[in-house]
């Protein structure tokens, strides 16, 4: 086994765990802790408490809407960065950009890693700048000398919404703006399901993708 070969074995089974803890914190964040009943006596007052079913609720952001419009202001540019992945990975980032959604983006903030080997990481960061959680990640084509493009899985399909989306399966509306080919046919050893393209300095469709698939798992 070449070493290229071993490379994208463990690049691999580092995106397959972080899709697997974006799967345990969906999940998690669905369970709903009881709430302890107070003590009552033969003198209070007993009213009945609402069902839930009646309890107004945030709308949960769907990719079967149009996606917002808006703008992205720089706040913040930092050099020689690193980021620990839940596998333990550690990716060290040359330049990493910090963004502050405008207009339909409000009250996102994102920032773009960019690393040596051209491998670019969208994160969702904290207000303050100081915590980030990688939700893109996108990679050079392997035509990359000569379309200069970079490729980036698009999550959202399947019974959970979830999963990637099947060659030839319509893409949900909040991707009609976007270019898309299938990930495996422009990376060799990729998976077949569907994915952003973009050019490699187009950022502001990179920090749209992130913050769609941010909204998607409930973070924006």
């Amino acid at each position: 086994m070449t070493a290229d070969q071993m490379a994208r074995l463990v690049d691999i089974v580092r995106q397959r765990t972080n899709e697997m803890y974006d799967d345990l914190t969906v999940e998690l964040g669905r369970i709903t802790p009881s709430e302890p009943k107070a003590p009552t006596s033969s003198t209070q007052r007993t009213t009945t408490a609402p069902s839930p079913a009646k309890l107004d609720s945030p709308t949960r952001f769907t990719l079967e809407n149009r996606a917002p419009s808006g703008r992205w202001e720089e706040t913040a540019h930092l050099n020689d960065t690193t980021y620990r992945w839940p596998d333990k990975n550690i990716d060290d980032y040359v330049d990493e950009v910090h963004y502050r959604g405008l207009d339909g983006w409000a009250g996102l903030n994102l920032a773009l890693g960019f690393m040596e080997n051209g491998d670019i990481t969208g994160f969702v960061v904290g207000s303050g700048g100081g915590s980030k959680r990688g939700i893109t990640y996108f990679v050079p084509a392997d035509d990359f000398v000569k379309t200069r493009h970079k490729v980036s899985m698009i999550r959202g399909g399947g019974p959970n919404k979830k999963s990637g989306f099947a060659p030839g399966e319509q893409l949900p509306r909040a991707y009609a703006d976007f270019d898309a080919d299938v990930l495996g046919d422009r990376v060799l050893g990729k998976w077949n399901v569907q994915s952003v393209v973009v050019d490699e300095h187009d950022h502001d469709a990179m920090l749209r993708h992130t913050a769609l698939q941010a909204k998607l798992r409930g973070l924006g």
